[in-house]
């Protein structure tokens, strides 16, 4: 759904709002897979799927309101 929604921000032509998204993105992946990398094994990929969601949330908040 992050992909789509990417898409769709920059079929408007929103480079502004694409650029804060991926920089969102980046240091939410970041974040969430260095405070899940010293976990146990069954923690593999929440990180990843954390730093989705909360860009979806927001990026999806901001293309709404925009």
């Amino acid at each position: 759904m992050l992909m789509v929604l990417m898409i769709l921000i920059l079929y408007f032509d929103w480079k502004g709002l694409a650029f804060k998204v991926n920089l969102l993105f980046f240091f939410a992946n970041l974040l969430f897979t260095l405070l899940f990398i010293n976990e146990d094994l069954s923690f593999q990929g929440y990180g990843y799927f954390l730093a989705c969601l909360l860009t979806l949330c927001v990026s999806l908040h901001l293309f709404l309101k925009r």
